[in-house]
């Protein structure tokens, strides 16, 4: 069997300790300017924001949406009529209206700007599906305008708002279109974060290998582009993807090297060397600690677990992200529920497996929500309240349908079988069986595919179809090797 059982040696203090990667002189040099650039922002100093964007970014375009993404509409007209940088003249009727034109004095940009904004101000305030069909919008009249780095980051933020309500055939598609402008605008740094936004979003749709692919492409282009951010986060979501898939020592390499990337930097250099908003760089931050807690968890190493666990939760409420410590909180809960399972504490799992399932019902998302509906489920089977582990497990399901997470659907469904089979209603049970083998052999993770034939083989046994369930067993032993 594929099982995770090589211990994940990591020092407690790596993500505080690890020395810097990569060009260290540069680095330096960057968080300098990183401190010009918080203290530029402290004093809205719009001279200097344009001059040390300017300095990494000549486009004007980047320059004008940076200070009016700022409130500084008026500067960035001034920026763009070349008083603070020569040949970009041309871009200020964009920013602020022409006198004959434009009763309220501001021009398409300004007002596709403030439109960009109350759309933020939506996802601030969970309003997710209104806040993607505005962003959709704007994205749709920034490129009409000819104004491809807003149109790219208004797909983004759109995607991002659907994953949060669970549409992810919705995100995926305006994901695609934000890599399409990255290349059409030739920003290699932003090509290489679309891959990494399309791995994520394959792999919740039980696509590994277009997943893999896509994150290759990150890796390859965060390191020609220098982009230390993203590359840990490949590392970390790649580790992932890699223990999933059993490889487990690619997985563990690839999470310490996520790690040690964060710690080389601060979060204002994040902020300033990457163009990173600051609760992107947190988010990253406590990402790469539950990815930590989770892999010991997987081990069943608890205390690690813990350790990480909580180290994410003190992170997360370092920033004003209410919501965020909330999920931050919910995965803690679904943790500390699977290192009481190893350890054979049934009734101390079902308790905080009920606490996930009801701080993620808080939520909107529905695929988190059904994923602790079924470890809810198997923890109420594991001690025989069958009746309330099916009403579990099938509303879990139909969350799942319509969201496309094949491989949360797929964990379903083996829960469903397992609980309908204990029930004796056979029937049921093996259709939710052959589901889960369906799943399992589009996902590419060897492990999923032997437990539903195993799965099946104990389905057919129950049946007395034994020659069918030894088939089965020698098909399971089969993939295995």
């Amino acid at each position: 069997m594929l099982r995770l059982a090589r211990p994940l040696v990591l020092l407690a203090g790596l993500l505080l300790t690890a020395p810097a990667l990569g060009v260290a002189g540069e680095e330096r040099s960057a968080s300098t300017q990183a401190d010009a650039y918080v203290k530029a922002l402290a004093g809205k100093d719009a001279t200097a924001l344009a001059r040390l964007h300017a300095a990494d970014h000549p486009d004007p375009w980047l320059v004008t949406e940076s200070l009016l993404r700022r409130g500084l509409a008026t500067e960035a007209a001034a920026f763009a009529r070349g008083t603070s940088a020569e040949g970009t003249a041309g871009l200020a009727p964009y920013v602020v209206a022409a006198p004959t034109s434009g009763r309220d004095g501001k021009g398409p940009v300004t007002r596709l700007e403030a439109a960009f904004q109350a759309a933020q101000a939506r996802v601030e305030g969970g309003e997710w599906k209104q806040a993607a069909a505005e962003f959709d919008l704007v994205a749709k009249q920034a490129e009409a305008l000819g104004w491809l780095i807003r149109a790219s980051a208004a797909n983004y933020q759109a995607a991002r708002a659907l994953q949060e309500i669970s549409d992810f055939p919705g995100a995926h598609a305006r994901y695609e279109r934000n890599h399409d402008l990255e290349k059409r605008l030739g920003s290699k740094v932003g090509m290489g974060r679309g891959h990494f936004r399309l791995a994520s979003i394959h792999q919740t749709l039980g696509r590994p290998k277009e997943a893999l692919e896509n994150m290759e492409a990150c890796r390859r282009l965060s390191k020609e582009t220098r982009d230390q951010f993203y590359l840990a986060k490949v590392y970390s979501d790649g580790g992932v993807i890699e223990i999933r898939a059993g490889r487990t020592r690619a997985g563990i390499a690839s999470l310490e090297k996520s790690a040690a990337l964060f710690a080389a930097h601060d979060d204002a250099h994040l902020q300033y060397r990457f163009r990173v908003q600051p609760s992107r760089v947190l988010h990253s931050r406590v990402r790469v600690l539950l990815n930590l807690a989770s892999c010991h968890a997987r081990l069943n190493e608890g205390d690690a677990s813990r350790r990480f666990a909580r180290e994410a939760v003190r992170t997360a409420r370092a920033g004003p992200d209410k919501r965020f410590l909330l999920k931050t909180r919910a995965f803690l809960a679904s943790l500390e529920a699977a290192v009481a399972t190893a350890n054979g504490e049934s009734l101390s799992a079902l308790g905080h497996y009920s606490r996930a399932a009801e701080l993620y019902g808080r939520l909107e998302g529905a695929a988190a929500h059904a994923e602790a509906l079924r470890r809810l489920a198997a923890s109420k089977a594991a001690l025989a309240d069958l009746p309330s582990a099916l009403r579990d497990i099938e509303t879990a399901i139909q969350l799942l349908q319509p969201t496309g997470a094949k491989r949360k659907l797929y964990e379903a469904h083996r829960v469903a079988g397992d609980v309908c089979l204990q029930l004796g209603r056979f029937e049921e049970a093996g259709r939710h069986r052959a589901a889960a083998f369906n799943l399992a052999e589009g996902l590419g993770e060897p492990q999923l595919h032997i437990d539903a034939l195993e799965a099946l083989a104990r389905q057919a046994s129950y049946r007395y179809r034994f020659g069918e369930a030894l088939r089965l067993l020698h098909e399971a032993e089969r993939v295995h090797t």
